[in-house]
């Protein structure tokens, strides 16, 4: 098993794989499902044969490889490329900060 981070494509490109093209959707839209990522390639190429059910197989593989992060909403998975959904709320305390230097 190799440890690499996902490669988003920049642009839909018709003559790349179906995860290829999934993953490009997905980063387009952030956070989806398989149905919302689907509606996305179908507006950069109307004829696109991916069905809801293969971008869901393929985004449920990246997923169990520890590539892309998931939280289930309303029964439904959705998906995004990023670690931390959240950001931190915690706060510091300059005044106790000494300066490293």
């Amino acid at each position: 098993m190799t440890f690499e981070p996902i490669h988003v494509p920049y642009c839909y490109n018709e003559q790349d794989a179906a995860e290829q093209k999934v993953i490009f959707a997905l980063g387009q839209l952030g956070e989806a499902t398989a149905e919302e990522v689907v509606i996305k390639l179908k507006q950069a190429n109307t004829d696109e044969k991916i069905t809801d059910a293969e971008a869901e197989k393929i985004l449920k593989n990246l997923y169990d490889q520890g590539l892309i992060k998931a939280e289930s909403y309303e029964g439904k998975f959705h998906y995004n490329l990023s670690k931390i959904l959240k950001p931190n709320a915690g706060r510091i305390d300059l005044n106790d900060v000494k300066d490293a230097l």
